[in-house]
């Protein structure tokens, strides 16, 4: 823009000279002149406008670019947040996930062991059902001496201290074994104690 209004400014300075040698020429001179003047005036006044707005643009440009910036810094600590919401997320489900792990041993530990200690409850049931079974069940050797054989009249006799089957029967004129069958004893051996009532034969 400089170099065109310098021309300008030459044809100007050219046209005055010549217009000192050629009068009529003067006023046509004079008349381009300003002609050129008004043009490079305009054209000076475009170029103003344009500087200025090429100036806004640049300010706005940088406003923007600040705006992408400071955008950009929010993204990055948004996305860092994240990464670090996201690894404490992790961390925790790995926790809970070892809790429930080590909970699912711990109930399977006392199922089986709740499961082993009902099968030894059942096996010890079934061991005293069975010798319940037994003891209630009478053997053929009992079954027989619980019949008494002695059929005749008894009457009650109080064990008194120093008593045993045998002095009693001896006493009394029967035998041990009819003590035993009118008692229901197991056996002649059986220890009898002061105080007992005991079935005699009454003769």
């Amino acid at each position: 823009m400089k170099k065109i209004v310098f021309l300008l400014l030459c044809l100007a300075l050219a046209f005055s000279v010549n217009a000192q040698q050629q009068p009529a020429q003067q006023r046509n001179a004079a008349a381009l002149l300003q002609q050129a003047l008004a043009v490079a005036a305009g054209l000076q006044a475009d170029v103003n406008m344009l500087k200025d707005e090429t100036t806004r643009l640049n300010l706005r440009i940088e406003a923007l670019e600040q705006e992408l910036a400071e955008r950009d810094q929010k993204i990055a600590r948004l996305e860092s947040l994240c990464a670090a919401q996201s690894n404490q997320m992790q961390a925790q489900e790995k926790q809970w996930n070892n809790r429930i792990t080590a909970l699912q041993n711990a109930m399977e530990a006392d199922r089986q062991n709740i499961q082993k200690q009902l099968q030894q409850l059942s096996k010890d049931l079934s061991k005293d059902l069975a010798a319940a079974v037994k003891a209630a069940t009478p053997s053929p050797q009992s079954t027989k001496t619980s019949t008494p054989k002695y059929t005749g009249q008894t009457r009650d006799f109080k064990v008194e201290s120093g008593d045993t089957l045998g002095s009693i029967a001896k006493a009394l004129g029967c035998t041990v074994q009819d003590l035993v069958e009118l008692n229901n004893l197991k056996s002649a051996d059986a220890i009898i104690r002061v105080g007992q009532i005991l079935k005699v034969p009454s003769k």
